[in-house]
């Protein structure tokens, strides 16, 4: 199977070729959800070592070709376009920032304030107030402390490590990359091993929104939904624990805060969750909007919407976006532009 980022790369090239409204007019994708975990001039080891992260000056220049293009609107203008079949409906954009990091506050809701552009945060209610620390953002941390490492004195005792846990895969970089939610415990030791206190690096850099911070987004007109409790990846979790994971962060959500809507973000995206807790978030749960992390892509319940990972943007906006739509129409063609769940 020729895979998909693959087939975007090889479409990006023709993007110029086609203007976004005769892209709009072509595909009938009238809505595009792009979304974002941080916003940063500064080093953020944590992030950096596992993904891009977008810089302010990429990010306005984002914004701006959004606002040429779309109409920003809230999340809650989402049912219209869910709705609508007859394509009369202008273009228009929302926002979404997953993870619910400190940027969210100081860097990106100022920003957003001055364009009058609504947005909503998904936030994983363990890690709110700098609690505890997600998983992956230790091992951006071990990637790192191992990079500072000349001598490669750490990479050695890291691997080794590893390899007497039957954990390896191709070298160091890929062993840590491939540990999961339930390698948790070992990812402490690891960091023990490194000299890495990640509780003391969690207080002094304080990388997520606190209470406070929250309610004054609240109070500012910025709307936020549950990514979970600590962001785990669903397909690798049962129906019983990704229920709780559902149930729990929205009860939090709605006893600190009083956030009465339910909107869901799934954290690392939606790959493999089955029909089964779909119909669940629909009938029993009450979920209002639930968010995938597949590009422009249809899904079987029209509550469910797939967004575009503006952390992937390596280049021009424009390009990336138009690449979207053009992979979108080769996806059409061979019926690949809806997932078909089970």
């Amino acid at each position: 199977m020729v895979n998909g980022k693959f087939i975007q790369r090889l479409v990006t090239p023709l993007s110029p070729i086609f203007s976004q409204q005769r892209l709009i007019s072509w595909t009938n994708r009238r809505l595009i959800l792009p979304f974002y975990h941080s916003v940063s001039d500064d080093d953020l080891p944590f992030i950096s070592n596992l993904y891009p992260l977008r810089s302010l000056k990429q990010f306005r220049a984002d914004i701006e070709y959004f606002c040429r293009h779309y109409t920003p609107i809230s999340i809650n203008e989402l049912e219209k376009y869910k709705m609508d079949k007859s394509g009369d409906l202008s273009p228009a954009f929302h926002l979404t920032f997953d993870d619910g990091l400190k940027e969210v506050y100081t860097h990106i809701a100022p920003l957003l304030e001055e364009k009058g552009i609504p947005a909503t945060f998904f936030v994983n209610t363990d890690f709110i107030d700098n609690k505890k620390l997600f998983y992956r953002y230790k091992i951006g941390l071990l990637l790192e402390e191992i990079g500072r490492d000349e001598n490669n004195a750490k990479a050695l005792e890291i691997s080794k490590i590893v390899q007497q846990n039957s954990k390896w895969h191709l070298d160091c970089r890929s062993s840590l990359l491939r540990l999961n939610y339930h390698d948790q415990e070992f990812i402490d030791e690891l960091g023990d091993a490194l000299g890495l206190d990640f509780h003391q690096w969690l207080q002094e850099n304080n990388p997520y929104l606190t209470t406070a911070q929250i309610n004054e987004l609240i109070d500012r007109g910025f709307s936020f939904g549950s990514h979970s409790c600590d962001h785990p990846r669903f397909k690798n979790i049962d129906f019983d624990s990704q229920k709780k994971q559902i149930e729990h962060s929205f009860d939090f959500l709605k006893r600190t805060f009083e956030i009465k809507e339910r909107y869901f973000s799934f954290p690392f995206g939606d790959e493999e969750v089955g029909k089964n807790l779909f119909d669940w978030m629909e009938k029993e749960a009450n979920v209002g909007f639930s968010f995938g992390v597949s590009g422009l892509k249809d899904d079987y319940t029209l509550s469910h919407f797939h967004r575009i990972p503006m952390d992937m943007c390596s280049g021009q906006t424009e390009k990336f976006i138009k690449s979207e739509y053009l992979y979108f129409m080769i996806k059409r063609i061979f019926r690949k532009n809806q997932i078909h769940r089970e």
